[in-house]
């Protein structure tokens, strides 16, 4: 699709103010910096630029050295811990990343460091950081987790709040070990998604799409519905159907974007006669996924195929979130979902295949696939696990 005017100039904003900041976490010697050098590697094949900051009582100028030519612009915080005494300086540091045009913020911390502080001072600023979503990747050493002796409840306290985890140093593991390892990190924090550093890009690469540009309003047009990065009543209306099966465009004032804990939800095909989403049951369980809700936008040209909802407490408020949906942009098609946060979320066969459908139909307006037997039902998900490149 072109999006220059007949001008030559660009509709795309000369200041893009929302852009996720990752925390690597991990013990001493866990392989943060090797994560963090196959992610920069990554992150450069989809051409994002990233700031980094690295943070290391001894060792930050030398990673910073051994870096260099993998990220836009490296910070070292040497001699310090940013969870006590080099938490100003780290502040400093954040706020002027917070003011590059680059795509992503990544902050390695030191290995004794504590997150849990610094994710509770962080979100009481995010109103100045502009950086979001904010991701913690916790690297975990196999040969070692829980052998720490008195460092254990530290290494517990780095994994408790990610997001994410990356096993590194597995592959000695018998499938036994394997799985022992994987219960335990189950047992500290059942929330976290494991990830590499593909896989991450991959989630980070739609974390940019459905949170970037909030002030380009060609963008909001063309993908209806968006959330973050200050949208609010000024964006247009939020989007949903009730409980009686009425669409909705609410206009009162709020905020867009937001999402309860992941989980398995129903998702309820709204339009059986649109090719992407023909043949599909009128109802089936999608894999354990964010749900994004109290979306807004303007919303335009715009058809919901299919919606979701989120934790009980939004399904108590009777929405049922637009989680497909298709729109005209000038002479382009416009397929958009808002499935697909995380792995177990790209796992999900109803995922693969409304994304496949809905690719081909953004194409060629056409879908020529058969639905698969594995498709889920009402009732039960259905998954292809990936296999994930642990080393």
């Amino acid at each position: 699709m072109n999006i220059l005017p007949q001008s030559g100039k660009s509709l795309l904003p000369s200041l893009v103010k929302v852009r996720p900041m990752l925390l690597l976490t991990g013990f001493l010697g866990a392989g943060k910096t090797t994560f963090l050098r196959d992610m920069l590697a990554h992150l450069a094949t989809r051409e994002y630029r990233a700031d980094v900051i690295l943070n290391d009582r001894e060792n930050a100028f030398i990673d910073k050295e051994t870096l260099k030519g993998n990220a836009a612009d490296i910070s070292a915080l040497t001699a310090s811990c940013v969870c006590c005494d080099g938490y100003e300086d780290l502040v400093t540091m954040i706020l002027k990343a917070s003011e590059s045009q680059h795509d992503i913020l990544v902050i390695e911390l030191n290995g004794t460091a504590d997150p849990i502080p610094l994710q509770e001072s962080f979100t009481l600023l995010e109103s100045k950081f502009f950086l979001r979503p904010r991701w913690q990747i916790c690297v975990i050493d196999a040969r070692y987790f829980r052998k720490r002796r008195r460092f254990n409840d530290l290494e517990s306290l780095q994994l408790e709040t990610a997001s994410h985890y990356f096993i590194s140093h597995s592959s000695n593991l018998t499938e036994k070990e394997g799985a022992e390892l994987e219960g335990a990190i189950k047992t500290i924090n059942s929330g976290a998604s494991r990830t590499t550093a593909s896989l991450l890009v991959d989630a980070l690469s739609q974390a940019i799409a459905s949170n970037s540009w909030p002030q380009w309003v060609e963008y909001d047009k063309m993908i209806g519905l968006g959330g973050w990065g200050g949208r609010n009543e000024k964006s247009g209306p939020y989007v949903y159907y009730n409980d009686a099966g009425k669409l909705i465009r609410d206009t009162s004032k709020g905020k867009g974007g937001s999402h309860g804990p992941k989980h398995e939800f129903v998702i309820t095909t709204r339009d059986q006669e649109h090719p992407i989403t023909r043949g599909l049951p009128a109802q089936w369980m999608h894999s354990k996924d964010e749900c994004y809700s109290h979306m807004r936008g303007p919303a335009e040209h715009m058809t919901i195929l299919a919606t979701g909802c989120d934790t009980p407490a939004s399904q108590k408020e009777g929405r049922h979130e637009p989680m497909l949906m298709v729109l005209s942009y000038g002479k382009g098609r416009v397929f958009h979902t808002m499935l697909g946060d995380n792995v177990p979320g790209f796992e999900g066969v109803g995922f693969i295949e409304t994304f496949l459908r809905g690719a081909e139909w953004a194409a060629t307006g056409k879908v020529t696939r058969e639905i698969p037997k594995d498709f889920p039902t009402k009732q039960k998900s259905s998954s292809r696990l990936f296999k994930a490149i642990t080393d």
